[in-house]
């Protein structure tokens, strides 16, 4: 969506001037026309604080296009909250009908971000998606809504890729709320959410984008999605959420950047030429940091990869050998991905239980494809994963299917034993007893459906051997004998069996074996089950 005369009808002759015929103020070329400013923060009106009103009077000395980088009015974004603390400062009407906001996380505490809309009317854009773009002087400005629902960020991204190519301008800027990269202590590390907006704006040769959430002041070098140094064509990042709302530490520095500060209110300064632009902090009185410099605009990249890695879903097992725990199962994730055009730098992995939402599960690596997990019995599981690209490119979730982790004790219905078997409560066993077999011939026959099985038994100096079928045929011979005790172990596990058939696993003793004493024997603690 480009933003039109009829669009901005209402928000003010001087807005109007701003965006579409010139800056209201702005740096002298030395052509005798001026380069527009760009100025603003975000995080900005509390009704309890005065760090706004700090900040409005900056912006009332620095004439220009004004931008927010959303989290507006705390603590709801509600028309009260907007009304009450944002109107008195940046809302005057100086600066309100030269502002060209995005919404925040706390925009939308109130349902629809109805409270953030009302107020800035059609200078937010389409309220049902709350993201825009205008021309500034030479540059093209894209205003995203970083603060809505995933699906609807995807809608979004496919709306910026198709105005980036609408506009290839020499130099762009993107402002939303959430930061790819901070280094803050509130919100640290990567926000994956947005990273694909930001591959497709570096594809596109973006060169700046601004940020709010985290309150405090950082500058990124020039960077790819994947946080990969890239001076020549990546973007630099500014987060500015010093607009008077509250301040935030810094925790994990990340790689990259360059400038911090968390200790001074003010605003960002950009001042866009038609190849270059220049920024600067200006810090409320009372305060001393400022941080300033340059930056030329860039061409897109010329061998620029645009798609995203081929992703395997995530695919569920028993680890060969695994321990179990006296609750829960250890279950075994892999996954893969190629990219034809680049390499996979980082996938992340999801969990859903019983069908609810997803959550993150953390990885030991950016680029580990498995997780052991333990899992509880009766519970149904589903996991997703994506990857990532060096160029930045992010793939969509690929879902595993749904599954349920099942667990059969030694007593269970469903195992049918032969020979003579002796039940056994055993504190170290899963559920608290097993049942054993010391006479050759002894077995026990457990009947299922699901895709893999395992067998739990338990190693130690008295154990002895035994023969694992399944479906009537040996497919194993083991030997239970250790030095020292080992409790729940996955002595046979079996994977990638048909989960619509019924299959059988026979566990039979054979006697003995490395023990002088003809006292060995076989143990039957549970047999778990992925369905």
């Amino acid at each position: 969506m480009r933003l039109g005369v009829s669009v901005l009808i209402g928000v003010g002759l001087a807005m109007f001037l701003a965006v579409f015929l010139g800056p209201l103020g702005g740096e002298v070329r030395a052509q005798g026309t001026t380069d527009p400013v760009f100025v603003g923060a975000g995080d900005i009106a509390r009704c309890n604080g005065s760090g706004d009103e700090a900040t409005a009077t900056l912006l009332d000395g620095i004439p220009g296009t004004v931008f927010t980088t959303g989290d507006n009015a705390y603590e709801n974004g509600s028309a009260t909250d907007f009304q009450n603390c944002y109107d008195p400062s940046w809302g005057r009407r100086s600066i309100k009908d030269r502002t060209m906001p995005v919404p925040g996380n706390h925009e939308y505490f109130t349902a629809n971000a109805t409270g953030y809309f009302g107020y800035f009317g059609a200078a937010a854009g389409d309220s049902s998606k709350g993201y825009y773009s205008y021309d500034l002087g030479d540059w093209h400005v894209v205003a995203l809504n970083s603060a809505t629902s995933t699906t609807s960020i995807a809608t979004m991204v496919e709306w910026l890729e198709q105005d980036l190519a609408a506009n290839p301008t020499a130099c762009t800027l993107a402002y939303f709320h959430h930061p790819v990269f901070s280094s803050g202590k509130v919100h640290n590390g990567i926000n994956t959410t947005m990273k694909p907006g930001w591959a497709a704006l570096y594809a596109a040769g973006a060169d700046v984008v601004v940020n709010g959430h985290s309150h405090n002041y950082e500058r990124f070098a020039p960077q790819t999605a994947n946080g990969v140094a890239d001076p020549e064509q990546g973007i630099r990042q500014f987060i500015v959420g010093t607009g008077g709302g509250a301040i935030h530490a810094f925790g994990t520095i990340q790689p990259n950047s360059e400038v911090r500060n968390s200790g001074t209110f003010g605003v960002l300064k950009l001042t866009l030429h038609p190849s270059s632009y220049d920024w600067k902090f200006e810090h409320v009185a009372g305060k001393t940091f400022t941080d300033s410099g340059s930056g030329q605009c860039h061409d897109a990249p010329t061998d620029s990869d645009t798609t995203a890695p081929l992703v395997q879903p995530p695919n569920q097992e028993f680890p060969s050998g695994g321990t179990i725990s006296t609750t829960t199962i250890p279950t075994k994730l892999t996954w893969s991905a190629t990219d034809e055009e680049g390499s996979v730098v980082g996938y992340e992995l999801q969990r859903s239980t019983n069908g609810g939402s997803f959550t993150s599960v953390s990885l030991a690596s950016a680029t580990s494809t498995t997780k052991t997990l333990q899992l509880s019995p009766g519970s149904t599981y589903q996991f997703r994963v994506r990857a990532s690209d060096s160029a930045g490119n992010t793939s969509d979730w690929s879902h595993g299917t749904a599954f349920v982790v099942d667990a059969q004790q030694e007593n269970s219905n469903a195992i049918v034993s032969t020979g003579s078997w002796t039940q056994q409560a055993l504190t170290s066993a899963y559920g608290g007893g097993v049942a054993y077999a010391k006479a050759r011939g002894s077995a026990a026959q457990f009947t299922f459906t699901g895709s893999d099985v395992a067998w739990v038994s338990s190693k130690g100096p008295d154990k002895g051997r035994a023969t694992v079928s399944v479906d009537g045929v040996i497919v194993k011979t083991v030997d239970l004998y250790a030095s020292t005790v080992q409790s729940r172990k996955m002595i046979f596990s079996r994977s990638d069996l048909d989960p619509a058939v019924s299959h059988t696993v026979t566990v039979q003793v054979l006697g003995t074996k490395n023990s002088a004493s003809s006292d060995t024997r076989v143990d039957l603690d549970a047999f778990v089950v992925l369905r």
